[in-house]
């Protein structure tokens, strides 16, 4: 699916992409009071503020910084990137009520067995009904969702096994071929999730509407990234696809974020731009050989984003209104032939 850059963080700590993860990286900072006494005593934690004013914007200043509008549809507008020849950003590339639709899909289907999730390693699949048994404050006990049987204190060792605690652990989830990192192949005879005709249409008409690109797009494997506010995905090159001349199609849903777009090398500095909830952008032609990443997402609420409009209360369930107020997803489709 994609691989980190073979030298490890130490030794690229210096590069010009490194800089620019570590500049828009969540950094907390503790705030510290006096007693009556004179004792200096530790507080709580605040995000330090952080710099967006490299970062573009296509809502605000898209021409200016760098991006030419080549379509616009309604709402919907494609820019491309001359320094990024294949890369396309196209905002509002879902209306609001097909992001209602994706994050209900994301959080009640696309991570359910037999997708693969990060929680494989330690629990294997988890049960039918993550979403279900996190509403009902159910928890996990032998492999199925049940009410405890005694009561679970804080901190008591049993109480990451809520369904609710889990729900905020899910990172990751496999669509179609799931992806082996161990031997950098896709293994397309095994249990899988497979693609719905919907998704499969979503990213098509997002890859086609790009003006001038002629690209072949079947969408046979992906992943859905569940992403907390502070997250990050260090940098690295998708290129484990057999033809890398077939675009990649990502969507983002709920809290905003910043994504980094570099090049063949971490030597350069990246193209910060902000991504937030409905847009997509598309990596295709010399854009799949570049290092990206996702070194911050914000909470819905930060100061420096309004709410989107897609999730307001008035016509969405509660529950997926406050889900997605502090998550956001990442839907990423491919072809691998």
């Amino acid at each position: 699916m994609y691989a980190e850059s073979p030298d490890g963080d130490s030794a690229s700590a210096q590069t010009a992409f490194r800089a620019s993860e570590k500049k828009y990286q969540l950094k907390l900072v503790e705030q510290f009071r006096t007693s009556a006494n004179g004792r200096r005593r530790g507080g709580r934690f605040t995000a330090v503020p952080v710099d967006l004013s490299d970062a573009l914007d296509v809502s605000a200043s898209a021409c200016a910084r760098g991006a030419r509008l080549v379509r616009t549809d309604g709402e919907m507008k494609v820019y491309a990137f001359d320094e990024h020849p294949g890369f396309y950003y196209v905002s509002n590339a879902l209306s609001s009520e097909e992001q209602r639709v994706w994050v209900r899909a994301a959080a009640t289907e696309l991570c359910e067995p037999p997708a693969r999730t990060n929680f494989g390693k330690e629990y294997g699949d988890l049960p039918v009904g993550l979403w279900n048994a996190a509403l009902q404050d159910l928890m996990l006990i032998d492999g199925s969702w049940q009410r405890p049987q005694r009561e679970i204190k804080r901190g008591d060792a049993e109480e990451r096994l809520f369904a609710r605690r889990l729900l905020t652990k899910l990172r990751w989830a496999t669509a179609g071929s799931p992806f082996n990192w161990t031997s950098r192949i896709y293994e397309p005879n095994v249990p899988r999730r497979k693609i719905s005709d919907a998704l499969v249409n979503l990213t098509r008409r997002i890859a086609q509407s790009v003006p001038g690109e002629d690209w072949i797009f079947d969408a046979q494997a992906g992943l859905v990234n569940y992403y907390q506010p502070g997250d990050t995905l260090n940098g690295h090159v998708d290129d484990a696809e057999n033809n890398l001349d077939r675009p990649i199609v990502s969507i983002s849903l709920g809290c905003p974020a910043v994504f980094l777009l570099g090049y063949e090398d971490r030597s350069r500095t990246p193209m910060a731009m902000i991504l937030r909830s409905g847009d997509a952008v598309i990596l295709g032609g010399e854009s799949r050989r570049c290092y990206h990443g996702v070194p911050r997402v914000f909470a819905a609420d930060d100061g420096d984003f309004a709410p989107s409009p897609a999730f307001n209360a008035e016509h969405w369930d509660v529950d997926f209104e406050e889900y997605i107020s502090h998550t956001r997803i990442n839907i990423s489709i491919r072809d691998i032939d």
